[in-house]
């Protein structure tokens, strides 16, 4: 079989896997995003079925990813140009912890109710945003990496460690220094570490994930938009809702769910 390039979103799974050339079996856990390139099936496949599987792959010719975007590919990271010249022989896996905007397209897909061409239509385009979040989180990894980012296993527990405690008081948010302490880490480092993992800085995160937040309470939980504004951290209801159209378009009262 041709070479082929792979970009994989996963919301959830629980999966060991074993490729043609490898001796070990990998396993494949809860959220992440992945570039694989290789020229061969895998040899060992086991599903486990205690999780639902929910991803979006695409997966593409190295041939067919240049005719596609062929007019960028001198603007394509790195990482990237790394695969276009590697032996059709080896093989190459980069892996990562979602990002929120991500996983909120993920959803979008999740939630899409149509059918038919309007189905097909907003599909394509939707994986088209995914790769162009994929290819823009990847702009400043390194072309020599393997599995980027890279850093000590230590250091990216701690990391997962500091994106709980975000998501676990989003409303009351830990201080930059708190969370440094945390972490074991200088806020120069916590930074570094978080945007390597997760595609921002940790503000940038706690911003998403409060507004993404917000924005279930308001279409899907019937909150007010003061009451959500609130809920999320927001002392005024008016910079909530400037952050909030800038971030998706609209404004909270558009959001709002209909009784």
């Amino acid at each position: 079989m041709p070479a082929t390039i792979q970009f994989s979103f996963t919301l959830s799974c629980n999966y060991y896997v074993r490729f043609n050339g490898c001796k070990d079996i990998q396993q494949f856990y809860g959220e992440y995003q992945a570039i694989g390139f290789h020229n061969a099936p895998c040899s060992y496949c086991k599903i486990m079925h205690d999780i639902p599987m929910r991803y979006v792959s695409l997966t593409l010719t190295r041939d067919a990813f240049i005719s596609c975007f062929e007019e960028y590919m001198k603007n394509m990271p790195a990482l990237i140009h790394r695969v276009m010249k590697m032996d059709t022989g080896s093989g190459f896996l980069y892996k990562s912890a979602i990002t929120p905007s991500i996983r909120e397209v993920m959803q979008q897909i999740i939630d899409y109710p149509h059918n038919g061409l309007t189905r097909k239509i907003f599909m394509e385009s939707k994986a088209l945003e995914l790769l162009s979040l994929l290819l823009h989180q990847i702009s400043d990894c390194p072309p020599k990496c393997d599995g980027c980012p890279l850093m000590h296993p230590h250091d990216k527990k701690q990391i997962q460690g500091v994106r709980d405690l975000l998501i676990n008081n989003l409303d009351t948010p830990p201080s930059l220094k708190e969370l440094a302490r945390s972490a074991g880490m200088s806020h120069p480092k916590l930074n570094r570490c978080f945007k390597q993992v997760y595609g921002m800085t940790v503000f940038q995160y706690l911003r998403l994930e409060r507004l993404n937040k917000a924005k279930n309470m308001l279409q899907k939980d019937g909150y007010s938009v003061t009451e959500t504004a609130l809920e999320v951290g927001y002392d005024s209801v008016s910079h909530f809702s400037q952050a909030y159209k800038r971030q998706f378009g609209t404004s909270p009262s558009s959001s709002l769910k209909v009784a």
